[in-house]
């Protein structure tokens, strides 16, 4: 038995005239939940003196209060201030002008404060009273930086570091302490410097025996014509000299040697020699050993007669007696034919499991594309999967699904499912000049039926 209800749209012969509820319309559905102007305002939380202007609106004073009120629409009378009651401390009117306020005793601010123009502290200036709060500084200094006392503060700590310091020069009565690289064009102290890790790319003019030793050249960049450069960007880098095909690399640690020299077919070929004579080929004679042939010995060799016209006693293709098969062009089952194009005048049938089409677009002159033939006794879901997302072979579905007999849509089906579980169905229409009744509907819920007489539309909901 189906079930139709009637949509109501705007125009529609049946558009609503009239509604007489039994019970008031909740405020969650859009009513005011009361039947009365009085039960509606308590609904509604909204007090009498939002109906008009006539009721009066008292605002409470003292301590604790509300210090103020914003009201649209009403006349508010206002009462004279009582300074000993609603204002604590001193008050001092007279030295409030348009620019400045004027604060004596001791202040504290619980929120955020913003100044827009210049900000002048007088006196002592303490910024935060906790390691965890912090000063973001946005502006530029522009005046010294100068401690209270002399060699009594630090920039920074043991555990906490300034990453990187712009400076145009360092003048220092105490000792130098880096724990990586100092780099610069001339570096000069009077006291010593402590280098954790020694990486020098100019000469050293001098250095304590303690700490390494004077004019030591390196090398950052090891170019190679036609290569890419070779670049130490580490403290820790090793130069690794690995050896291609035909060559062997030799070490000689005591003499601090590396020797190149030729190994395999390389050396074999360099025992060779020089040619005696032009149009001679190398020949291998033997396991590691070359030799230099003429062209009439390498053509007596290779069964080859003389000048462009050789003279063959046998031609063998391979094919065993299917010889001219590379004549003939015949394709036989167990071939792999590439064809740049191909037109079949018949029949085309293919057995195989999978058919790949890789083309840009697919042309079917066919009025109808029959799909899942071979189903006919397992009642098996078919239709169309198009692939999405980035697992392959898998996609969203346009399929006809076989338990509801209706068509529907799914996702994250695969190419080679059997049963898919809907996700949704697609929704037909049927037009008729009368309405629908219990009788009426070929697929189930979500059908639309528009009656042509009335243009009435009908949506089936069991």
């Amino acid at each position: 038995m189906a079930t139709w209800k009637k949509v109501i749209v705007s125009g529609s012969s049946a558009a609503l005239a009239s509604l007489t509820l039994d019970t008031a319309l909740p405020v969650a559905q859009g009513g005011t939940g009361a039947t009365s102007a009085g039960a509606a305002r308590t609904a509604l939380g909204v007090d009498a003196a939002g109906t008009d202007n006539s009721t009066a609106v008292t605002i409470a004073t003292g301590l604790g209060t509300p210090d103020y009120i914003t009201i649209s629409g009403q006349e508010i009378t206002p009462s004279v201030i009582d300074l000993a009651n609603d204002v604590t401390g001193i008050l001092p009117s007279a030295n409030l002008d348009a620019d400045t306020a004027h604060l004596s005793g001791d202040q504290t601010f619980s929120g955020n404060k913003t100044f827009s123009a210049n900000l002048i502290a007088q006196g002592n200036v303490d910024l935060g009273n906790a390691t965890s709060d912090t000063i973001t500084a946005t502006g530029r200094f522009d005046s010294n930086l100068v401690p209270s006392t002399d060699s009594a503060r630090d920039l920074g700590t043991s555990s906490l570091y300034w990453q990187n310091a712009y400076i145009d020069a360092i003048t220092t009565t105490g000792n130098i302490n880096a724990g990586g690289m100092i780099s610069g064009s001339f570096i000069s102290s009077s006291r010593d410097i402590h280098i954790k890790d020694l990486a020098v790319s100019a000469s050293i003019a001098t250095l304590s025996a303690a700490s390494g030793e004077a004019n030591i050249p390196s090398f950052k960049t090891i170019s190679v014509a036609g290569q890419d450069d070779v670049v130490a960007d580490a403290d820790d880098d090793t130069l690794t000299i690995a050896a291609g095909a035909g060559l062997a690399i030799t070490t000689t640690a005591g003499s601090d040697t590396i020797t190149f020299a030729n190994d395999g077919v390389l050396e074999d070929l360099d025992t060779l020699g020089a040619a005696s004579a032009d149009g001679e080929f190398i020949v291998a004679t033997g396991a590691g050993a070359f030799a230099y042939e003429s062209g009439a010995t390498v053509r007596t060799s290779l069964g080859l007669g003389t000048g462009d016209s050789p003279t063959f006693t046998a031609v063998n293709t391979g094919q065993g007696a299917n010889e001219l098969y590379a004549m003939n062009q015949n394709v036989r089952s167990s071939d792999s034919p590439t064809f740049a194009s191909l037109t079949l005048s018949g029949d085309l049938t293919v057995e195989g499991s999978t058919t790949t089409l890789a083309t840009t677009n697919l042309t079917v002159e066919d009025r109808f594309v029959f799909v899942a033939t071979g189903s006919a006794g397992s009642n098996v879901d078919a239709g169309m999967v198009v692939q999405s997302g980035s697992s392959a072979d898998t996609g969203s579905a346009l399929y006809h699904d076989i338990n509801s007999q209706r068509w529907a849509v799914a996702k994250g089906v695969t190419a080679e499912a059997q049963a898919v579980t809907p996700l949704s169905f697609v929704s037909t229409i049927t037009t008729n000049t009368t309405a629908p009744n219990t009788a009426s509907g070929s697929y189930g819920i979500g059908e639309m039926w528009v009656e042509t007489d009335t243009q009435d539309i009908y949506i089936r909901t069991a």
